[in-house]
Formats: C-alpha cells, structure tokens, sequence
C-alpha cells in the first residue's frame, strides 16, 4: 500500500484540503478499478469521499444542501 498526499480545492471556496490515501487504490478508482470511493477508502469520512468526487468540501456541502437530516 502506497500513501499520498492529495490536494483538493473546494471549487464553491476555494479553501485547499490535503488528504492522505493510498495511492494504490486512488489509481484504481480513478481508472475504474474500483467504481465506488466507499470501496476505495473505506477508511476516509463520507465528506472526504465526497471532496474527493465532486470537488465540494464538507462545509460548503452542507451549505449547500442543508447538512445531515
């Protein structure tokens, strides 16, 4: 297992947020290897998984869209 450091910038933002992962596995799913990021990074949080899919942090995610219910 390789780790890496990866740099997000929220595009609604623009704060930067490092994560580190397993590089292994973040090559997988970017080359659909692995289809979902549960799978990939079982270990991150929902709202890193979700940075690193859609590019929107956890702050401005529940801005967004009204947090957890």
């Amino acid at each position: 297992m390789s780790k890496m450091t990866h740099s997000v910038t929220c595009f609604k933002c623009g704060k930067v947020s490092t994560l580190e992962i397993n590089g292994d596995a973040f090559e997988a799913w970017r080359s659909g290897k692995i289809v979902l990021l549960q799978d990939a990074f079982p270990d991150l949080s929902a709202g890193d998984r979700e940075l690193i899919k859609t590019g929107i942090d956890q702050q401005c995610w529940d801005e967004m869209f009204g947090g957890e219910q």
